[in-house]
């Protein structure tokens, strides 16, 4: 039969873990300081300097291509409207020659009727003629300086297409300098992006290096009779490359049928047990100290013998690096009686 719990809970007790593995009376143990590795943050600190400089590039490089930019789209735009000015000059000009010319033909074809009308008719005096043949000559003269200024007008219409024509390819080749430049750029982007990627996987690199790692390394039941509490104990190392600081260690045994073995394992939520506080250096072993809440009875140990019930224990070690970095360790283990030693629990044996 079960034995009959008191009614007040006995009062938990809480021992530090020394490194023969007996109790000593609670205490705080003093962290121990741990270096930050130097070459890590100086390798952060060139990398977050060479990230800058690189982004102030990339920024220097953008505005002075807008402005260039810029200047050629007004440069070609001014170009243009000179060109259309000219044009427009040009036509002008040709229209009013044009006009000119064909108002001097117009009055030389009059003047040429009316002087061969005066000279059949011999009313009009030889000195009308020679007026009028002097007036046609100064109409021929007139439309020759027209023409030639309609010439002059053609040329420099010509000169400002080509010269327009030259400008529009000069824009294109700034307009391509532009693209290779943006091409460019986007290559630095790149670029950047993969310094700054291979920065942080050497930042993740230095922090999963350069870290404690806390593992447990044997349990052993120690005392396992009735009328005394069950009593087991494990052992645990550091094997990182720093010192696991504030390194916290609870551990519990319980006592549970079978059947109901999946339940308890929520114990792990409110585990109670001997709790201890110290830092562990790099290589170093500490031990941890697990009991039951209430001496066993001859039942129970009958009953964990048959395999009727069994017995866990638990143990949860929580520590850090000293940079804020937090870290856990999980053990839970069966106690097998035929062999006198513990298996291994299918849940909560775990770490990070």
């Amino acid at each position: 039969m079960e034995t009959e719990k008191p009614d007040a809970e006995p009062q938990r007790e809480t021992a530090h873990t020394d490194e023969k593995g007996g109790e000593s009376q609670p205490h705080e143990a003093a962290p121990l300081s741990v270096a930050e590795p130097a070459h890590s943050e100086a390798e952060e600190r060139d990398a977050e300097e060479v990230k800058d400089e690189t982004d102030r590039e990339q920024d220097e490089a953008i505005d002075e291509l807008a402005e260039n930019t810029k200047l050629i789209a007004q440069q070609t735009k001014w170009e243009k409207m000179q060109a259309q000015w000219v044009r427009n000059q040009f036509w002008a000009s040709l229209a009013l020659g044009l006009l000119t010319l064909y108002v001097l033909y117009y009055q030389a074809t009059t003047m040429s009727d009316q002087l061969a009308s005066m000279q059949s008719s011999s009313n009009q005096t030889q000195e009308m003629i020679g007026a009028m043949q002097k007036q046609a000559n100064a109409s021929v003269d007139t439309a020759n300086a027209t023409k030639s200024f309609a010439e002059q007008q053609k040329g420099l219409v010509e000169s400002a297409g080509k010269q327009a024509n030259a400008s529009v390819t000069q824009a294109n080749a700034s307009l391509g300098q532009v693209e290779i430049a943006k091409q460019s750029l986007g290559a630095a982007q790149s670029s950047a992006r993969a310094a700054e990627q291979s920065v942080q996987v050497t930042k993740d690199a230095l922090r999963m290096g350069e870290r404690p790692s806390i593992g447990i390394t044997g349990i052993s039941m120690v005392e396992f009779v009735a009328g005394k509490r069950g009593y087991a104990k494990l052992a645990y190392v550091n094997t990182g490359r720093t010192p696991a600081r504030h390194a916290t260690v609870l551990s519990t045994m319980v006592i549970t049928p079978v059947a109901e073995a999946e339940a308890n394992f929520k114990f792990s939520n409110n585990i109670i047990g001997i709790t201890s506080r110290s830092s562990v250096a790099v290589n170093a072993t500490r031990f941890a100290h697990a009991f039951t809440d209430q001496p066993l009875s001859a039942n129970e140990i009958k009953e964990v013998e048959d395999e009727k019930k069994w017995a866990f224990v638990y143990s949860l070690v929580e520590y850090d690096n000293g940079r804020g970095d937090n870290y856990f360790t999980q053990y839970c283990g069966r106690y097998i009686p035929a062999l006198k030693v513990f298996g291994e629990c299918p849940i909560f044996n775990d770490s990070n």
